[in-house]
């Protein structure tokens, strides 16, 4: 499936039993507020008890997980599933680790030349930006969209104003073949002007 496509239906994730959604701006917000190693793009803590939080967080809707943050219950399902997960702690690791990774993944982004970049806003910040004001979308929509969509349309926006360049083994292999074919192109689409 196209990274796109994968953005728009992506498939089910269950790690340790637990079922997990898209990562969204909300969640990623959330585990920032937390403090949680699984934060951003890459982890900086993987120990269990951020494994069992970002599973908790990521086991419901953010909105939902934002209020029931400090209920008992929660406590609880946290408790118990660190119980559960201390003896399988390096196999649920590798298993949310693919997960976490997944939900940032993006094709790799090749910026026009002479032009030096200089990044000043946090990632989420500048994602949430985008949505609110090139896609219009509201306080609660923006937050409910999964990162790597967030992700994805953004580098879209910027590749149609001509800011950078969507790249990667398959992008590069399909230029390399244009490039290679664009002479026969040329006089091709002559060769049919002349002829109507």
């Amino acid at each position: 499936m196209g990274a796109w496509a994968d953005t728009v239906l992506p498939e089910g994730t269950r790690v340790g039993g637990v079922r997990l959604y898209p990562l969204t701006l909300g969640h990623a917000a959330l585990l920032q507020r937390l403090g949680n190693g699984f934060a951003d793009p890459l982890p900086t803590s993987t120990g269990l008890g951020d494994m069992v939080v970002l599973a908790w967080v990521l086991s419901r809707t953010w909105d939902r997980a934002a209020l029931t943050i400090s209920r008992r219950s929660t406590r609880w399902w946290i408790l118990v599933r660190t119980s559960l997960w201390q003896r399988r702690q390096p196999e649920i690791l590798a298993g949310l680790l693919q997960y976490h990774l997944r939900q940032w993944q993006t094709p790799e982004v090749e910026y026009r030349k002479g032009r030096r970049v200089e990044r000043g806003t946090e990632h989420l910040h500048a994602l949430y930006l985008h949505r609110r004001r090139a896609m219009h979308e509201d306080h609660e929509t923006a937050l409910g969209v999964p990162v790597r969509r967030a992700q994805l349309d953004l580098l879209a926006d910027y590749e149609q104003e001509g800011a950078l360049t969507l790249c990667g083994p398959k992008l590069d292999r399909l230029q390399k073949l244009a490039a290679e074919h664009a002479d026969w192109d040329r006089s091709f689409r002559q060769q049919a002007t002349t002829a109507n």
